[in-house]
């Protein structure tokens, strides 16, 4: 008989807010980033989660300053390409002057 166990770790820093339909990247075996999904509001953070040592971050994306990012978006696919991430599709705002 084999047992499993699990312990809910103890995170160091602000956690994400609740989301559905986001997207997690596994980069090494300590590393996860999150992006994007639907909470209170459509989000398009990207968050880092280090598991060595425990904590999230917010990484800006490089243009953030002149706020040219991806605007909020959920269901949408995500990867990485050498140092560049590639999103792809997903539904964002509603956009009244579609109907």
């Amino acid at each position: 008989m084999v047992c499993y166990s699990y312990t809910t770790p103890q995170i160091s820093s602000e956690i994400p807010n609740a989301r559905t339909s986001a997207r997690f990247l596994r980069i090494d075996d300590y590393t996860v980033e999150l992006m994007g999904g639907m909470g209170t509001d459509l989000l398009m953070d990207l968050r880092i989660y280090d598991g060595s040592s425990k904590k999230w971050r917010r990484q800006f994306y490089a243009n953030e300053e002149r706020h040219i990012i991806p605007t909020g978006r959920f269901g949408h696919s995500v990867d990485r390409y050498k140092n560049n991430l590639i999103l792809y599709g997903g539904a964002g705002p509603f956009k009244e002057k579609l109907k």
